[in-house]
């Protein structure tokens, strides 16, 4: 294993994950009058009780090797920003550390194998799907299946022409300058998380990975075009709809989605809440899964009594005055 793929794997876990554990319908968006790269995601300001006003962008993990264009709306609250604040800092651990947690919770426990483990239905899926891929059948073998699920998304990511470099988060990071850059979880805990799901879930998650990959062989094109033209409705359709039909994949979305959403919210709300952050901007870029749908931070913000506003174009709201400035610190 080369030190420089783990970090590689971690900045596509999780809103790719979950957006995988998804079937694709409906029509391809239309993204008319935009470039390959344009984008016109999600993108929201949240106003504070008295702290820090929120820029929140719904963010993909992946993209172009040039990277996304955005609106100006976008690129203009990131500008006036004084902090960035994201799932996690890819430049906070480093490949060997995560390297080294791959290994640990990657991989079965000696003498375990997969293929003793899958139900015939999964691991037949699995030997169609190992055909087109770089994957050995003997290193899969030893692989708990939450880390095949997301080295199998990660090859229809390349095989798509995006890399985890271009994504979102990352191109915001690598240009954030003097700005305090908050991480609202780490990698490690990323990587734990899915490892501690039960066996029998996991199994859910690589199933329908497999399954979605021999129906929809476009399904990363639609997710991408999606949120490109920021179709919200579309986006929770692809994210739930799984979940929707399917109630035995909640521990897998309570997980890995609902528990993470309120814990980031919380911590969204210290700085909304904060005195001596009044009068400042907080750009916050953050898997789109996260955003939307009933229980999506946004929604429960605007719940608990944030004054959420959808941007659309390239305008953003009108600063309110303020005599206060203050920098963000992590």
């Amino acid at each position: 294993m080369s030190a420089t793929k783990p970090r590689v794997w971690i900045t596509v876990l999780l809103s790719i994950s979950v957006l995988g554990c998804a079937s694709l319908s409906g029509s391809r968006h239309s993204l008319s009058g935009l470039d390959a790269r344009d984008v016109r995601p999600l993108f929201w300001h949240i106003e504070g009780h008295g702290g820090a006003n929120l820029y929140v962008l719904g963010s993909i993990h992946v993209g172009p090797r040039r990277g996304w264009i955005y609106p100006a709306s976008v690129l203009e609250a990131f500008q006036d920003a004084q902090a960035l604040v994201v799932e996690t800092d890819p430049q906070e651990v480093s490949p060997d550390v995560i390297s080294q947690m791959i290994q640990i919770y990657g991989q079965l426990p000696p003498g375990t194998y997969l293929r003793s483990l899958l139900s015939d239905h999964a691991w037949d899926l699995l030997m169609r799907q190992l055909q087109n891929s770089s994957l050995r059948i003997t290193t899969v073998n030893r692989m708990r299946p939450w880390l095949l699920s997301e080295l199998l998304t990660l090859e229809e990511i390349r095989k798509a022409g995006y890399i985890a470099q271009g994504g979102v988060e990352a191109s915001f990071v690598a240009k954030a300058g003097n700005r305090s850059i908050v991480p609202l979880e780490s990698a490690q805990l990323q990587i734990v998380k899915l490892a501690n799901l039960p066996f029998a879930v996991q199994e859910m998650a690589l199933l329908d990975t497999l399954e979605q990959a021999n129906r929809h062989p476009d399904y990363l094109e639609q997710l991408v075009e999606a949120w490109r033209s920021g179709d919200e409705k579309k986006l929770e359709d692809l994210i739930f709809e799984t979940l929707d039909k399917d109630q035995t994949m909640q521990p897998y979305f309570e997980v890995m989605l609902f528990q993470r959403n309120r814990a980031m919210q919380a911590q969204l709300e210290v700085l909304l809440n904060a005195r001596q952050h009044a009068g400042e901007s907080v750009f916050v870029s953050l898997g789109v899964a996260h955003l939307v749908g009933v229980e999506g931070i946004c929604q429960q913000l605007e719940e608990n009594g944030y004054n959420v506003t959808r941007i659309k174009g390239n305008a953003l709201p009108e600063k309110k005055p303020t005599e206060v400035s203050l920098a963000v610190h992590p």
